[in-house]
């Protein structure tokens, strides 16, 4: 059993988890729960054809629901699920959440590294795991170094990095991303609303190699970047390049030329001129690799969260991409959401969480949430503000009886009293499995005392 601890709460809202470790191998996986030493084991029996496609659209809701009701019923319709359930109970006790971290082997095929984790949907309660209240779905990577850990207290430093080039792309490049600037507005008020430092880079889009000494110097807790992914990388423009990021560059959704790329506007070709214009993601992590400052990355642009693994796993730092393509309105928004969580106090993987579930309330039923992807390492980054931490008397073995030696009739009551607390804290949750178990014991206590 999950056994107590401080309880953190902030403006009613858990800004700590406990991880809940999904480790997925061809044939099996195994459910560790933090702090409870037993693991749920089970044959791993999915359909390939699950893997991660494009969710966000007419019909979206409804496609990613019955992706994510298979995937439950193939994982997590056995004890499994049970497991997870009764940890989230527990942990809602003491004012916690749980994190379903889903960690790959090392030999697992592509298709089922792909498998749309954030989609998880549970029949029987009828919601997506990673927007109900107490949740959070996150990957992790089997061999990558001990994550990063912010500094307590904060205040939190962010640095903005955009890499749009507006002065040569195409016009339908350009009026994709006007939501940029919001993007930036919405991270400077931070300062005047959250305790966070906000640094924006005071130039000109970078290049390359500004780029790389960037990520490699910058003090800051956290990169965020505007742009897109390409080729496995993201285009950035290279000044050594024997030609312009912009010319002669299909960039049609009728692409044909080979080898190509998705990118936010079809495919590109990418042998050649405009590959010398993508900036690997082993590149990427090298110079953040030796950069001790920064815990995480946020690589807010479409076809991303495949850097973000190869970050994640090479550097330890806790990084955020997007699987597929993401429109510009539902980017900004991830934004706005993201970041006055984490101002706020709460652990990257909180954070994501509230911001997919804000992203839910501003475009309902689009699933515009579906596409932002996490890989963290345990436990996940965040600033640990000393004001956002409340002491839970409830998570203590006893209360102080002063300084007189307690008497069993005391210590009798005690236990008595912390019993019916957790009782009651249990059976306010609707999808805890026995609450109808209770609710019988608490009649049966009722009638007994009739009975006396």
């Amino acid at each position: 059993m999950i056994g107590p601890g401080t309880k953190r709460a902030i403006a009613g809202r858990e800004s700590r988890s406990r991880e809940a470790r999904l480790d997925v191998s061809p044939d099996n996986i195994e459910l560790r729960i933090q702090d409870d030493p037993e693991a749920v084991s089970a044959k791993l029996s999915v359909d390939p054809s699950l893997k991660t496609e494009q969710w966000a659209g007419d019909g979206a809701a409804s496609f990613a629901q019955a992706r994510g009701a298979r995937l439950w019923t193939s994982v997590l319709s056995g004890a499994a699920g049970l497991a997870l359930q009764e940890a989230a109970a527990t942990a809602a006790s003491y004012g916690e959440a749980v994190t379903l971290r889903v960690v790959p082997s090392p030999g697992l095929t592509a298709d089922m590294r792909e498998l749309p984790w954030e989609l998880l949907f549970d029949p029987s309660q009828g919601t997506f795991l990673a927007l109900a209240r107490g949740w959070s779905v996150a990957r992790g990577t089997a061999g990558s170094p001990a994550p990063r850990a912010m500094p307590h207290g904060g205040p939190l430093r962010l640095t903005i990095v955009s890499l749009l080039y507006l002065d040569g792309s195409p016009p339908h490049w350009q009026a994709a991303f006007v939501g940029a600037a919001r993007e930036r507005e919405a991270l400077h008020a931070l300062t005047s609303s959250h305790p966070a430092e906000v640094t924006v880079l005071d130039e000109e889009d970078p290049d390359l190699p500004r780029l790389l000494a960037l990520l490699a110097e910058v003090e800051t807790d956290v990169v965020h970047i505007i742009g897109t992914g390409a080729g496995g990388g993201l285009l950035v423009r290279n000044p050594e390049a024997t030609t312009d990021l912009w010319e002669e560059t299909d960039w049609s959704s009728s692409a044909t030329a080979t080898p190509t790329t998705n990118t936010a506007y079809g495919e590109l070709n990418v042998d050649g001129l405009v590959a010398q214009h993508v900036v690997t993601s082993e590149r990427l992590a090298g110079a953040l690799k030796t950069n001790p400052h920064v815990s995480v990355v946020v690589l807010n642009g479409c076809f991303t969260a495949d850097l973000a693994e190869v970050i994640a796993d090479q550097t330890g730092i806790a990084a955020i991409g997007h699987r597929g393509y993401v429109q510009d309105p539902h980017a900004s928004a991830f934004t706005e959401e993201l970041f006055p969580a984490l101002a706020d106090g709460s652990t990257i993987d909180l954070a994501v969480a509230r911001a997919r579930r804000g992203i839910e309330q501003r475009f309902p039923g689009e699933a515009a949430w579906c596409s932002a992807t996490l890989f963290t390492g345990w436990p996940p980054p965040g600033i640990e503000s000393p004001s956002a931490v409340i002491d839970n008397p409830s998570s203590r073995a006893f209360t102080s009886f002063g300084d007189s030696p307690p008497r069993a009739e005391d210590l009798l009551v005690e236990l008595h009293r912390k019993n019916r607390e957790r009782l009651e804290t249990l059976s306010d949750q609707d999808w805890f499995p026995v609450k109808s178990q209770i609710e019988r014991a608490r009649s049966a206590i009722d009638q007994s005392r009739t009975r006396l």
